[in-house]
């Protein structure tokens, strides 16, 4: 695999691999988590395949599927561009001890098993171009400039502002200390691939998304401040919502919420006219 752009500090395990085609398929490519949108049947066995075959030596030897239900996946002709999460073809999640992984999950800069990746179809084959596995940045953003002979319809939106690896991670970083404070110490990272949204601009930052365990799990409600709300079913799981901004340097969450029963945060965009409108997503931008 000829890498395109190695692992670093900043980029959390960027594995951009080209020219790894799929091998003769090994594994059941009827997963109805890989089944999405009018791509064939074969094409889409084809390119799972090769995305598999180019994953599944940095997993550990855990057998893998991509769940794009909830996220993207489009072909059109020998191109094809996907967003979404692997799991295990038993069904959880996988982890991360044993893979290529696991020294970054322990340092903070894994970003759970959200995948994205573009493929090229070469004669028969088709073959990994780029793609990468729990970024914590948009590395992907800009990409159909670098392909401009790739169709522009196999991209989804992803006009939000670029935010740096560094900066997602001091984002979340601060969140993290946050909302670990609420969580009795739980070791806890922010899903926001999956429904959620992530946009950063001038030092503001929105967010909304899911609390996880670093290990996958989810969370207990057990010894912290929501363990009697969550007896009484005043707590709507662990989704949570944050407006951080930048001062003089450091990130600091301004408001936020975990398992609200409510809409908190309706209206507030025009509550905070000072940070760019281009953060907020449709929940926010409304009147108060």
């Amino acid at each position: 695999m000829n890498i395109l752009s190695s692992l670093s500090l900043v980029s959390t395990l960027l594995l951009a691999g080209a020219g790894c085609a799929a091998p003769a398929a090994d594994d059941d490519t009827s997963d109805a988590r890989e089944a999405i949108g009018s791509v064939s049947a074969a094409t889409r066995a084809a390119i799972m395949n090769s995305l598999r075959a180019n994953v599944s030596p940095s997993m550990g030897g855990q057998a893998i599927v991509f769940d794009v239900s909830q996220g993207h996946f489009q072909s059109d002709g020998d191109w094809a561009f996907l967003m979404g999460n692997i799991q295990l073809r038993a069904g959880g999640a996988p982890t991360t001890r044993g893979t290529a992984y696991e020294e970054l999950a322990n340092e903070g800069l894994f970003d759970g098993f959200r995948i994205e990746a573009l493929l090229q179809r070469q004669g028969d084959t088709w073959t990994v171009v780029e793609h990468g596995v729990g970024s914590t940045d948009v590395w992907w953003d800009g990409i159909w400039r670098r392909y401009a002979e790739a169709p522009r319809g196999i991209f989804p939106g992803l006009d939000a502002p670029v935010v740096k690896a560094s900066e997602r991670m001091a984002i979340m970083g601060a969140l993290r200390v946050v909302v670990k404070g609420e969580l009795a110490d739980q070791d806890v990272l922010f899903d926001v691939s999956r429904g959620g949204h992530f946009a950063a601009k001038d030092g503001w930052c929105w967010l909304r998304g899911r609390i996880q365990l670093r290990d996958g799990r989810e969370p207990t409600t057990v010894g912290t401040k929501y363990e009697e709300d969550a007896k009484e079913g005043l707590f709507d799981g662990f989704q949570v919502q944050a407006l951080l901004k930048n001062e003089n340097g450091s990130w600091r969450v301004l408001e936020h919420g975990i398992g609200s029963t409510d809409v908190w945060w309706d209206g507030i965009a025009a509550k905070y006219p000072a940070a760019p409108p281009a953060i907020w997503d449709a929940t926010a931008d409304r009147e108060p």
